[in-house]
Order: structure tokens, then sequence, then C-alpha cells
């Protein structure tokens, strides 16, 4: 169960890649540290393109902003109970489109705000 997870991250990852110029190794780390000033110019777009891949899109608007984006490693650890309650096998083909879907959306407001 766990490989098929990091597979279809791996997956979403390479997609994003194609589409995004955004020079981290995983996007979906949370800690970050900003200025106000660039917060506020990033939040200014119409977030919430990608419903389940909220800093995968925050990194993106940034990079397209062409911010200083620069990565500190976080090693993470196996979950120590339970299962998510997100990527059920049920649920990824949906998923799976609304994010492609997201990306495809994304990239053409960036690249339209860019004219």
């Amino acid at each position: 169960d766990h490989w098929v997870r990091k597979a279809m991250s791996n997956a979403f990852g390479w997609v994003y890649r194609i589409f995004f110029d955004v020079p981290l190794r995983d996007p979906s780390c949370p800690y970050i540290l900003i200025r106000r000033a660039s917060l506020e110019s990033i939040l200014a777009g119409n977030i919430g393109i990608l419903k389940q891949g909220f800093w995968w899109e925050f990194f993106a608007r940034a990079s397209a902003l062409s911010l200083t984006i620069r990565e500190t490693p976080v090693h993470h650890r196996a979950r120590t109970s339970g299962t998510t309650q997100v990527y059920r096998p049920t649920k990824v083909p949906r998923i799976a489109f609304e994010h492609l879907l997201g990306l495809w959306k994304l990239r053409r407001e960036l690249n339209a705000s860019r004219r």
C-alpha cells in the first residue's frame, strides 16, 4: 500500500515538473519563510485550483513570480498508526483526474498572467 502511494506521488511530481520549473525536490512540504509582500503576491492569484495540493500550487505561483525558492530537506518518517483517509484506492482515479486538470488550469492561468 505504501509503495502505491509513493509511486503515485512520484508520478504526480514528474508531471508537475513538466508543467512548472520549480527547483524543489518536495513541493508538498509546508515549512516556509517568506516576506509578507511575497506571500500577498502569491495569494493574490486564483489560489485553490489544486484542492489537495495547496503547497504544490503555492510554489508554482512563487516560481512564476520569479521569487527565490530554496529548500532544506525534511526527512519524512513512516506513519506510526492509521492509514490515509484521502488516497483510498477507490478515490484515486478521481483525485488523479482532478490533479491533472488542476495542473493544466494552473499553468494556463500563470501563462496568461505573463502576457
